[in-house]
């Protein structure tokens, strides 16, 4: 069975730019054979919910003993999105890194991803 959250995520969504960065997995040749990374990225627009985790859900702990915290939470039906992938809130202006992800797509239509705030971001031309 799988559970669609199409309606609650467009209720609840806000608008947000995801910056993918394209040239992980691209790239080309020089003439003189080199290769030459893709440094392209590309730029989607969504409407999904972006929420701060409650304080006892704003952890994960790992096996070392230590302890990772995150700022928000991105329900999203955008499956696959790399860590380290830049999400601005066009509401506030901030951006935030996909740091872990949480996926549900096996049995429903979304993936949470759980973001850290970066205070600086610098693009390339």
């Amino acid at each position: 069975m799988m559970f669609d959250f199409s309606s609650m995520i467009r209720e609840f969504g806000v608008p947000l730019e995801i910056k993918q960065q394209t040239g992980k997995d691209a790239g080309s040749y020089s003439d003189a054979g080199e290769g030459v990374p893709n440094t392209g990225s590309t730029t989607v627009k969504v409407n999904e919910p972006l929420v701060p985790p409650k304080p006892s859900m704003s952890f994960t702990y790992t096996d070392g003993g230590s302890v990772n915290t995150f700022d928000a939470d991105w329900y999203s039906e955008q499956p696959g999105i790399a860590v380290g992938t830049i999400v601005m809130d066009l509401r506030t202006g901030q951006n935030y890194q996909v740091a872990d992800a949480t996926d549900y797509v096996g049995y429903s239509t979304v993936t949470i991803y759980h973001l850290k705030a970066v205070t600086s971001y610098a693009t390339t031309v």
